[in-house]
Parts: C-alpha cells; sequence; structure tokens
C-alpha cells in the first residue's frame, strides 16, 4: 500500500515517485491494469487524501475509473494470512531478532496469490517498498522484497512458497518516460 501513499503524497523527490506515476498513467490510457486489496481502504488516512487534493478514497478512485481493480480478501484468503501469520521469521542477519508477518503485509501477499492463481492473472508483480528498514504499527516485520531470506526453519505450509515464487519489485516502470 506504500505506493497508493507514495503517489498520493505527491512528493516528487521520493524514490520511485515518477515510476509510480508513469504506471498510473498508463493504467488510465488501457496500457495496463492496477490491481489492489480492497484493505488499502482502511489504510489509506484520510489526511493522504486531502494532501493530494481528494475528499476521500471514492474521489480518489473515480479520478482514476478504470485504471484500478480492487479485490477483496474473501474469507479463505484471511484464512491464509492466519497461516502464514502464525509463527516468528528467523531473522537471516546474526545476531538479528526474528520477526512477524504484517497484518496488512498478509492480506496484500495473500491477496496477490489469490489474484495469480484463482483469478488467472499470471502476469502479476506485487509492487512494494518494503525493504525491512522501518517499523509499522507492529513494529519491525519481515521484509516484502526479500521475503525468501526469513523462510528457512519456519514451519511447513503450502502458502510461503507461494509467496517466494510471487514477483515481488519495486514499482520501477520498465520504460521509463524522460523529461526533455
Amino acid at each position: 500500500m506504500c505506493v497508493f501513499i507514495r503517489f498520493l503524497l505527491k512528493d516528487q523527490s521520493a524514490d520511485y515517485f515518477w515510476d509510480i506515476n508513469q504506471y498510473i498513467s498508463d493504467a488510465v490510457a488501457g496500457k495496463c491494469q492496477i490491481h489492489y486489496s480492497t484493505i488499502a481502504m482502511a489504510e489509506i488516512k484520510p489526511s493522504h487524501l486531502t494532501a493530494s487534493g481528494y475528499g476521500d478514497f471514492v474521489d480518489f478512485l473515480a479520478d482514476f475509473e478504470g485504471a484500478f481493480s480492487p479485490i477483496d480478501p474473501l474469507p479463505s484468503v484471511l484464512e491464509w494470512c492466519g497461516v502464514i501469520r502464525d509463527f516468528s521469521y528467523p531473522n537471516p542477519e546474526p545476531k538479528g531478532h526474528d520477526r512477524m508477518l504484517g497484518m496488512a503485509d498478509a492480506i496484500h501477499l495473500m491477496t496477490c496469490i489469490f489474484a495469480r492463481d484463482e483469478l488467472g492473472l499470471q502476469d502479476i508483480v506485487f509492487h512494494t517498498m518494503d525493504d525491512g528498514k522501518h517499523k509499522n504499527a507492529e513494529g519491525k516485520c519481515v521484509t516484502l522484497l526479500n521475503f525468501e531470506k526469513w523462510v528457512e526453519g519456519i514451519p511447513k505450509n503450502p502458502y510461503t512458497p507461494k509467496i517466494v515464487a510471487l514477483p515481488r519489485k519495486p514499482p520501477i516502470h520498465p520504460a521509463p518516460r524522460f523529461d526533455i
């Protein structure tokens, strides 16, 4: 969700800001589709929206009608989240502390897995800037970009290998436009 928030904050000096803008422009033009978990509606605060000139999340979506496709996390997806959040992930760094997988992160990841495996969106990519350097409301959590480094020694389950196989990348546009 940090990707939407990065767009809404309009900080042109922020990493990936222009790439995110280009992805959104491409989606508006019908060149790609941006899928998101509806949990995003709980993560984006009114201050993020008003700072960008939007009254609420519905106004934001209306401005980009057709560019974004919401995916509601079904009860089965939420159950999958419970499974992947039921243990500590061993820190791959020497003397590092084990971490948990954050609730929102789990929902975003498993919604993306659902979109790929159940909705047939085979070319889906999970865009995130989460490299584990920052804390959220749940503390320091497992990094999403390098999730595969955190899975050694966790209990066997059917979902962790699916997350490891999911393309997870920063939102770097593959063909950036350059303003001259």
